[in-house]
């Protein structure tokens, strides 16, 4: 599983979080799964193809910003890229999916702090959107990993 940190960024509500690669459709793409494949290509410097992508998660809608509609592809890579980091992200991390165990984490942000459900991963915190899409990829996949 690849994880990113995003860079700190004024006016940016996800700042300096833990994520998935993705971002927003540009006009220029002509669907969400061609956003996903350039975000991924712009904030990580991998590509992927197509032929690569072997489903979706449910679509999704960050607490914070309930009017953004989320689409998560998973695609598959049989050798983890080499990651080149675009100027949105500080940090990447390639994650064994078996590694991934929620728990309760411990979180703040600008208005105040909580202990919600996440996971902890190699001293990063993973909790909201991000949380909630790896817990479903993690329950369809058990068994698996």
């Amino acid at each position: 599983m690849l994880l990113i940190k995003r860079r700190e960024r004024p006016g940016d509500p996800w700042s300096g979080h833990v994520a998935l690669p993705g971002g927003f459709v540009a006009p220029s793409d002509g669907d969400p799964l061609e956003a996903a494949l350039r975000e991924l290509r712009e904030e990580v410097g991998v590509e992927v193809s197509v032929n690569d992508i072997i489903g979706m998660l449910s679509l999704a809608k960050p607490l914070n910003r309930p009017e953004v509609e989320v689409v998560p592809f998973v695609a598959y890579l049989e050798d983890p890229p080499k990651l080149s980091l675009g100027g949105e992200v500080e940090a990447a991390r390639w994650v064994p999916l078996k590694r991934l165990e929620p728990r309760s984490v411990e979180v703040t942000w600008r208005d105040g702090a909580a202990v919600v459900e996440g996971f902890m991963v190699e001293g990063w915190v993973v909790w909201g959107l991000t949380a909630r899409l790896l817990k479903e990829l993690t329950s369809r996949l058990s068994g698996l990993i």
